[in-house]
Formats: C-alpha cells, sequence, structure tokens
C-alpha cells in the first residue's frame, strides 16, 4: 500500500545581524520587516504506492542544516563544488542521478517552491525535480554561457526541471534518458513568474546505457545533447563517452574512460566548468591476499591526458601502493608526475610537475577512527602561467569516548609558494583550518550539535583569520515532527577583529496525516 497523504507545515522565526564596514557592532533586522523574520512552510508528501513518492516543498527553510566546511584551496582555475545537505534534494537524488551528471541541486539556491517524483514500476524507474529559484546562481563555465552571466541572473527567478527515466536491462544493466530544463523570468524575484522566458533558455538531453559483461566487467556509454537560446544568441554542443570498468577489490581491476565535449557544450543544470576537450583516463590494479597481518596488498597504476581544444593540455601517470593490514588500517603512498601546458594572458605556461602522497586510515581501539595525509608537489600556478612549489597536511578524526558522544575533528594545512620570479608580485601562501563538531544525543528526542571552524589565510601583506561558531539544539520525535533552536556567529580575529555576524532562529514543524 502507499503512504496516502501527509503534510508537514513548519515556521522559522530568524533574527540577524551584521556589520556594515565601520560600524563599531552588528546591526540586528528591524523587527517591522516581519518576511525577514517570520517564515512560514509547508511540505507535502503522497505515496500513491509503496514504491512511488511524490514530495512537494512550499518556501523552504534549510537553516537547521549544518553549513560547508570553508575549503582550502590556494591555486584554483574553476568554481569549488560543494557537496548536497539539503534534506529536500537528497533524499531519492539517486533516481535523477546519471552519467554525467545533469543534476547539480545547488544551482538551486532559494527555492520557492520544489516538487519530486521518485520510484520504481516493474522495471522502470522514474525521478522528477522541478523548482523555482528566486536567487539563482550564474554559471561556473569559464567561458560563460549566454543569457546566465551574473548580470542576467540579478534580480530573476529561474525555472528549474529535470526528468530522468530508466529501464532494467537482463543482466543488471539499464539504459536511460535524462531531460533538463532551465530558464530565467522577466518578472522580478519576489514574485511569481507569470511571464514567458526571455532571457536565457539552456536545455540538455541524453541517453546513456549500463551492459554488464562476462567476468564482472561493465560497459557504460552515453550522449548528452545541449542547446542554450537567447533573445540574440544560440549556442550547442555535445557530450559524448564511453567506460570500461572492472571492480577492485578482487584481482584485476580496471577503471577507463574515454570522452570528448564539445565548445559549445553547456551544462547550466550540472556543474561543467568547462568545454572543447577530449579526455582519456585509465586506471590498473591488482588486488592480491597477504599474509600475516598484511590483509590485502593493491599496487595501481594511471595514466590520463586531457587534450583542449585551445592546444592547452595535461598529461600524466602515477604509481599507488595501497596496503590493508587487519582489515582495518590502509596505508597509501602515491607518486605521479604531469606536463601541464596553460595559456594565460600572453604567457605560455609550460610546466612539468611532480606530487608524492601518503595517507592512513584506521581505528585505535573502539572509539577513535584517524584518516592522516600529506602531500608535496610541483605544479602551475594559474595566475601568471610559471611554476609553484605546494605542501598539505590534513587529519580527520572521530572520537566516541561515550555512546551518545561523536567529536569530529579535522585539520587542514596548505602552503603555496611561487618558484621563479614573476612579473607579480611575490605569491606566498600558509593557510590554516581547524574545525571541531561535536554531536551529544541528550535522550531519544534531544540532540545537541556544536560546530567551530577557524581559518586563518596568512600571506605576506594581509594575513586574516576567522573564527565560526554554530550551534543547534533539536527536539526530535521522528523526521517529520521537530523543533530546533540554532545560534551562529562569525568572527574576524586580529588587530581589526570584531564580530562580523550574528543569528538566531526556531524552527518548527509537524506531521499531519489528514
Amino acid at each position: 500500500r502507499g503512504s496516502g497523504l501527509e503534510l508537514v507545515p513548519g515556521v522559522t522565526l530568524r533574527q540577524q545581524a551584521t556589520r556594515a564596514p565601520g560600524d563599531d557592532a552588528p546591526t540586528w533586522t528591524s523587527g517591522q520587516d516581519w518576511p525577514e523574520i517570520v517564515r512560514p512552510q509547508v511540505d507535502l508528501r503522497y505515496g500513491p504506492t509503496s514504491a512511488l513518492a511524490l514530495v512537494a516543498t512550499v518556501n523552504p527553510d534549510f537553516s537547521q542544516v549544518e553549513s560547508d566546511i570553508t575549503p582550502v584551496f590556494l591555486n584554483r582555475r574553476f568554481a569549488f563544488r560543494f557537496p548536497e545537505q539539503r534534506p529536500f534534494f537528497t533524499e531519492g537524488a539517486n533516481y535523477t542521478a546519471d552519467e554525467v551528471t545533469s543534476l547539480y541541486s545547488r544551482t538551486i539556491v532559494e527555492p520557492l517552491y520544489g516538487v519530486k517524483l521518485a520510484g520504481r514500476s516493474g522495471a522502470w524507474s522514474i525521478g522528477v525535480l522541478h523548482a523555482l529559484d528566486r536567487s539563482p546562481s550564474p554559471t561556473v563555465h569559464e567561458r560563460a554561457t549566454p543569457g546566465f552571466g551574473a548580470e542576467n541572473v540579478d534580480g530573476r527567478q529561474s525555472v528549474n526541471t529535470v526528468l530522468r527515466l530508466r529501464h532494467d536491462l537482463p543482466g543488471a544493466g539499464q539504459i536511460g534518458l535524462t531531460w533538463t530544463d532551465r530558464h530565467l523570468t522577466e518578472t522580478d524575484r519576489a514574485t511569481f513568474p507569470l511571464a514567458l522566458p526571455e532571457r536565457g533558455h539552456a536545455d540538455t538531453l541524453g541517453l546513456d546505457a549500463t551492459l554488464q559483461l562476462p567476468r564482472r566487467w561493465t560497459l557504460k556509454g552515453w550522449h548528452d545533447q545541449s542547446i542554450v537560446l537567447t533573445r540574440t544568441e544560440a549556442l550547442g554542443g555535445a557530450f559524448t563517452g564511453l567506460t570500461l570498468s572492472r571492480p577492485t577489490g578482487q584481482g584485476l581491476g580496471v577503471q577507463s574512460r574515454l570522452a570528448y565535449v564539445s565548445e559549445g557544450y553547456r551544462q547550466e543544470m550540472g556543474f561543467r566548468t568547462q568545454s572543447g576537450y577530449l579526455d582519456a583516463d585509465l586506471k590498473i590494479d591488482w588486488t592480491a591476499p597477504g599474509r600475516g597481518h598484511l590483509s590485502t596488498a593493491t599496487p595501481r597504476l594511471h595514466a590520463f591526458a586531457f587534450q583542449e581544444t585551445t592546444s592547452d593540455h595535461l598529461y600524466g601517470a602515477s604509481f599507488t601502493q595501497e596496503l590493508l593490514f587487519d582489515g582495518i588500517h590502509r596505508v597509501t603512498v602515491e607518486s605521479g608526475y604531469t606536463h601541464r601546458r596553460e595559456l594565460v594572458g600572453p604567457t605560455d605556461g609550460r610546466v612539468h610537475g611532480w606530487w608524492l602522497t601518503g595517507a592512513w586510515s584506521g581505528q585505535i581501539g573502539a572509539a577513535v577512527e584517524i584518516t592522516p595525509r600529506f602531500e608535496v608537489g610541483r605544479e602551475l600556478d594559474f595566475l601568471d602561467a610559471t611554476p609553484a612549489r605546494k605542501a598539505s597536511a590534513q587529519i580527520d578524526a572521530a572520537l566516541r569516548p561515550i555512546r551518545p558522544l561523536r567529536i569530529d575533528l579535522l585539520a587542514r594545512w596548505l602552503r603555496y609558494e611561487r618558484e621563479l620570479d614573476s612579473p607579480v608580485a611575490a605569491r606566498l601562501r600558509d593557510d590554516l583550518l581547524l574545525r571541531t563538531r561535536l554531536q551529544w544525543q541528550l535522550n531519544r528526542e534531544v540532540g545537541l550539535r556544536f560546530v567551530s571552524a577557524y581559518n586563518r589565510i596568512d600571506t605576506l601583506d594581509a594575513p586574516t583569520a576567522t573564527l565560526e561558531t554554530n550551534a543547534l539544539l533539536t527536539w526530535l520525535l521522528h523526521p517529520f515532527t521537530a523543533i530546533y533552536l540554532g545560534y551562529a556567529q562569525l568572527d574576524r580575529l586580529g588587530e581589526e577583529g570584531g564580530t562580523l555576524s550574528r543569528s538566531v532562529f526556531l524552527k518548527a514543524h509537524v506531521w499531519w496525516r489528514p
């Protein structure tokens, strides 16, 4: 049987304070601006069968979702991709997933409403997502996308739709069809869109298939077509690829990939940062049983070639040795070489790079899990196409001193230094991120989460440091009836430090079955 109709109404009360440049203290939101303080919402769930579910949300609030971990990257060419953590988008996400990652749901920033349909019927499965976004994000593509630049999305809304159909084939194979549509409206973002879209319209239509071959081999292929339209421009392209793989873990493991993306291909509901390239990748490993404390040994060879139509390229190869001791402790050592050519303005940068990495993952008793990792290497600096050296270290640890308490510790350190003289100023960076996450389940219904993150960006001329603090108290009868009380604060440390922002919220929602 299906679950029938379920309603989950809720409301969030929020107060925020921000500190403007030159002010001594943050200024709290005015009590007269009630839309900034009171935010009602409602979720609807309907299950016509046990294998099919319809979920809808109106004016959703995700204030209780944990904040993103601040990335520590000093030499990035493209935007950083954050993982999705909002419950409406994570639930049933596998029904809209495909080989080319057509949907990156965080392109939908502030939905006014959202509707999802997901489930199976025999050999068929379906996933549909439709949402109206009040604050759409601009394109992340390095060559821009007509109609989706920052100036195009400012003050506009976007209508986002994804449809994924999949049919199971004999022998665990499948064939799938994915369609995405994203367009900007002509109306102000504070009103419901009544006009037809004219500013930017992006669509993709793709077909993919998976075939299970003898001896655990899997063959996958896909072809995705895109088109972008504005009043004055039209842009189209294709993404075609093939993979042949055999799973790692027992004897021979293979992961091979060959893909071509034409220059006009765009993926505005995905996270496609570039196009116009040929990508070839091959990984081969062999997992052999060990003796004594050594459970398995897995050497791995990796070769890759990334050739852009602009003649820029990245070629490389690496060797990895992975050892598993007592089925728990995993030790990994990796070294590799790259050759990169990159045109940065008038400079033709050509750098022979290398890296050396060591990592360990395991447990200390039953209460401690720990994963340290370090890396040193040489790479191209995208700022002015000169060689640079970097060194990084990180450690992740999970502590469980008592059953209801879990403490997660995270540390990231990265040092980046230009290797040769450059026409721009010397670039030396030394960044540090320390993050603590405490989760304590006081009893069956009441839980406490506390997150504190220290982030230091140390340059020769302008070192800065911030401290972010978040606390969340939760009363959770079940996932659809809950009360949250949260507080967040961001402080800038140092001589010109002070509190930059504060916020406090109270959120409640209740499950109701008519």
